[in-house]
């Protein structure tokens, strides 16, 4: 099975069943769900991420409530010292989510790093190519995205699975590379595409310079 590019929505149009996901989930974050919890697994990979790109601006595509970037970060993780943007030395963050009010103002900047975590499953094959281009064209540099290849532990009132978009990890890879090499070479991106029980370390796609040859 392979994900097939798809320009018949865009951001400014997404697909009907999208528009119907965005008001399921304003319902589940009425529930106190989408806390950000998720983002916890990759808090070190991200931090070296940021440390070795010089990333002082950060963008989270997807961010839910974004506890951990607030002054509720301890209930998230009680071992944290600091939230997020303090503990990245980050000079600017923003969170983004279109189905949680207080986070859906569409982003105007661009960003020296956009993150994703547990999100790209959550959005209907159907627009994971807007979807996906629109995650690299609020970025400057650099791309970091977790996409979790396995059911979630939620679901809808319908009884349906809140990850519907479940892909082997290397179709996901393929498809994103595909995206990449059209237009954003520029940016390197990284990708954890897991099963539940595996933890991997990024693939990285980035354009080969002199000192690769």
């Amino acid at each position: 099975m392979m994900i097939n590019i798809n320009n018949k929505y865009t951001k400014d149009n997404p697909s009907p069943r999208s528009l119907k996901l965005i008001e399921q989930y304003k319902e589940l974050h009425n529930e106190n769900k989408f806390k950000g919890i998720s983002l916890c697994n990759h808090i070190d990979t991200i931090g070296d991420i940021i440390k070795e790109n010089k990333v002082k601006t950060l963008l989270d595509y997807g961010a839910g409530k974004g506890y951990l970037y607030s002054e509720h970060f301890k209930i998230i993780k009680p071992e944290l010292e600091k939230p997020l943007q303090e503990l990245w030395n980050l000079k600017s963050h923003r969170c983004y989510d279109p189905a949680y009010a207080e986070h859906s103002k569409y982003p105007e900047d661009k960003y020296d790093l956009v993150i994703s975590t547990d999100v790209i499953e959550h959005i209907p094959e159907e627009d994971l190519t807007w979807f996906i281009n629109d995650i690299f064209s609020l970025s400057k540099k650099n791309v970091y995205l977790n996409i979790a290849c396995y059911p979630a532990l939620k679901h809808f009132k319908d009884g349906t699975n809140v990850h519907i978009s479940l892909f082997e990890p290397k179709v996901w890879i393929e498809f994103i590379n595909k995206l990449w090499l059209k237009k954003y070479r520029h940016l390197r991106i990284y990708i954890v595409a897991q099963y539940q029980e595996l933890k991997s370390m990024p693939v990285l796609f980035r354009e080969r310079t002199k000192k690769d040859a």
